[in-house]
């Protein structure tokens, strides 16, 4: 039998293991800056049968106050969600009102995860 032993890191280290990459990569666990806009993770992938949509996501958090920006990440060959997306508000104190709010928030059977979206970051080519 073959086994495969993975290196496992220190909790006193810095960053994490990356094991696709084969190395550790930067703390992501690190505090987020505040911004207006916000990352919604564990969303439902479908709603009464139909796709969950960029609308739905706006009408939940305009609860909230007025929302910019709506969108729900697809994937591209299916157009079926993702699990997550990111909402926009006009300002941060409304933005941080939607969070408090609404994390933990019961949607189509799953509670919503939101928090403060952290800035793209480079990507390698693959």
């Amino acid at each position: 039998m073959l086994r495969t032993f993975v290196q496992i890191p220190r909790d006193n280290q810095a960053g994490r293991f990356n094991y696709r990459l084969g190395k550790r990569t930067e703390n992501m666990d690190q505090e987020v800056e505040k911004s207006n806009k916000l990352y919604v993770g564990n969303l439902p992938y479908n709603v009464d049968d139909q796709p969950f949509r960029d609308e739905q996501l706006k009408a939940i958090f305009a609860e909230a106050g007025e929302v910019s920006e709506a969108t729900v990440i697809t994937e591209r060959e299916t157009g079926r969600s993702k699990g997550f997306g990111f909402v926009t508000y006009a300002d941060e104190a409304t933005a941080t009102k939607a969070l408090e709010e609404l994390n933990g928030k019961e949607i189509g059977g799953r509670e919503l995860r939101i928090s403060y979206a952290r800035p793209m970051r480079e990507r390698e080519d693959r």
